[in-house]
């Protein structure tokens, strides 16, 4: 598997592989995020879930947390879009 790609599993257990966008890691609450899409789908959805250093994935629960990784999200793409302008 490549470093940039990742292996979620739906409610039914079955596999997807989807590409890293980039990871966060929130040290206000010690927890890490990934966001990742399926590059085999053109919407532009963006998921996000927490890991650990095993690999782990959790689903995002907590509202609060959402508002938060929503305006990461926002930063990053502010910040990918400038970086392409200057290209």
């Amino acid at each position: 598997m490549e470093e940039n790609k990742i292996i979620v599993t739906d409610e039914q257990g079955k596999e997807y592989e989807m590409t890293i966008l980039f990871t966060y890691e929130d040290e206000a609450n010690v927890k890490k995020y990934v966001f990742y899409y399926d590059d085999k789908v053109d919407d532009g959805e963006v998921f996000v879930s927490q890991f650990t250093d095993q690999g782990e994935l959790f689903p995002v629960e907590d509202d609060e947390v959402w508002t938060m990784l929503n305006k990461v999200l926002e930063e990053w793409q502010l910040e990918n879009n400038d970086d392409e302008e200057e290209a």
